[in-house]
């Protein structure tokens, strides 16, 4: 996902592909991509289909204040207490390119 200093839209949207019913908690986490200094440390996602794992994250302002490159995950913990983490591979890219003024 590309995005420019200060924007807070478009939402990032996620597909899990496995049923987050009962879940206790869905929180975003991103983190600058080099230092690994946490910029969103448990963001809410907002659930759109329970039942098939789709959902998004809305933007905060303080989110896309600095530029660079971010590396981002979403954590889903279950009534268990089992905690499950997606995407399984790799991360989900949000690049944040300085804006014109």
């Amino acid at each position: 996902m590309k995005l420019k200093v200060g924007d807070t839209a478009p939402s990032i949207s996620f597909d899990m592909n496995v049923s987050t019913v009962g879940a206790t908690s869905v929180t975003f986490r991103m983190e600058n991509a080099a230092s690994g200094i946490v910029k969103i440390a448990a963001g809410t996602v907002t659930m759109d289909d329970q039942a098939n794992g789709i959902g998004h994250y809305d933007w905060q302002t303080a989110d896309t204040d600095t530029k660079g490159h971010f590396r981002g995950e979403v954590r889903v913990v279950y009534a268990s207490g089992k905690i499950q983490r997606f995407p399984q591979e790799g991360w989900l890219e949000v690049d944040i390119e300085e804006n014109a003024g």
